[in-house]
């Protein structure tokens, strides 16, 4: 008899938990279809926000006007302020616990909420935001719109870009030519906006503690989803170094052979300017003078081969075509890439132009490049969010 009720307990017991672990997993699915509706409405305006914003930086890019740089900075802003709604959002889910159910949903959680930082949101304002977008931007254009005097010449056509003056480091030979383009590159870039850039990184660093990160370069480093990666990359230094050491010893070597007077230590650093780039990272230009084998042909020159075959733009241009349309891309780049073809305006303050019609957003049409016509004080490229 006791037995016998013991049975039926346990088979109450039984169809009890049973029925709560089907309302329990009744309630997990359905958390889990509100998380797949709110990641798929948040993907849907994400795209849209950084279509607007992608398109409002070329703009801004080829035509660097007050216009489209206010423009740049509004979708950039919109972008940001969506970013940190959905992060703030996305932490009202259980979502560490999909990681054995829905990896994919898992994933997409944990790259929208930048990783696993459970610290609480501490984002700054709008306003402190769009100070920093500024910050980025008056740098860039003060980059972008270098002027430099010519060598010996500083009173007269004051033009010389920044690409002139790549170009010229490509070529050129005398180091007091070279040495003062690279002074004069820096005072009117560097020396200009030190003020900025550490405004710009102390900006970043309470931006990254907005995710629960000490600094940006914590909230870099944790992109790579690896504990370890500064070891890891320490040691991969470690093992690159000797190599380095050697090819820098051996170019210094060479430079000193070519640049006899110019006190290059034989065991100290290369000046920067004579590496035949403004920013010293590519060396390939200086290649004639340090080929081991002074005598070989070296890297084929396709200038001169273009040259000999008297090829100009024209030709190249139809060159280009061929290769293309024998892949079968050049008709694809007709019906829609060259409505955005790269155009440098020369006008010192042209009318703005707006990439991105607030009205084609999300309705699967090409977007419209506005021309001279277009009124000077329009209204931003806005995103109508589902």
């Amino acid at each position: 008899m006791i037995v016998k009720k013991l049975l039926v307990i346990a088979f109450i017991s039984f169809c009890f938990h049973s029925l709560k672990a089907k309302q329990v997993s009744r309630k997990n699915r359905t958390n889990i279809q509100k998380a797949i509706e709110f990641m798929t409405v948040a993907d849907r305006n994400f795209t849209q926000l950084a279509h607007a914003a992608s398109h409002a930086l070329w703009d801004w890019q080829v035509n660097a006007t007050e216009c489209n740089r206010k423009i740049k900075e509004d979708t950039e802003d919109a972008a940001a302020d969506f970013g940190k709604k959905i992060y703030a959002e996305a932490r009202n889910f259980k979502w560490r616990t999909y990681k054995g159910r829905n990896y994919t949903l898992y994933r997409w959680f944990e790259l929208a909420g930048k990783g696993l930082s459970s610290v609480e949101s501490v984002f700054y304002d709008g306003k402190e935001q769009s100070e920093k977008v500024s910050a980025i931007s008056e740098m860039s254009e003060i980059f972008n719109k270098v002027k430099i005097c010519p060598y010996k010449r500083s009173t007269e056509n004051c033009k010389m870009s920044l690409t002139d003056i790549e170009e010229l480091f490509e070529t050129s030979r005398h180091p007091e030519e070279l040495k003062y383009y690279w002074l004069e590159f820096r005072k009117k870039t560097g020396e200009k906006y030190k003020d900025l850039f550490l405004k710009s990184i102390k900006e970043d660093n309470e931006w990254a503690k907005g995710f629960g990160y000490k600094n940006k370069a914590e909230y870099n480093v944790a992109m790579y989803e690896d504990k370890d990666f500064l070891r890891n990359m320490a040691k991969e230094m470690k093992k690159i170094l000797p190599l380095y050491k050697q090819i820098h010893a051996y170019v210094r070597k060479k430079l000193r052979v070519f640049y006899k007077n110019e006190n290059i230590r034989k065991d100290g650093p290369i000046p920067a300017h004579l590496l035949g780039n403004i920013y010293a990272q590519n060396w390939v230009n200086i290649f004639p003078i340090v080929k081991p084998y002074p005598k070989s042909s070296g890297l084929p020159n396709v200038t001169k081969a273009m040259r000999r075959k008297q090829n100009n733009m024209r030709t190249s241009v139809h060159f280009i075509r061929f290769l293309l349309d024998r892949q079968g891309s050049f008709t694809r780049m007709l019906s829609g890439g060259g409505q955005r073809r790269l155009h440098y305006t020369t006008h010192s303050e042209p009318a703005c132009q707006i990439g991105l019609r607030p009205e084609t957003v999300g309705r699967g049409r090409e977007p419209t490049v506005a021309g001279p016509e277009t009124p000077r004080n329009p209204r931003p490229a806005t995103v109508k969010l589902v």
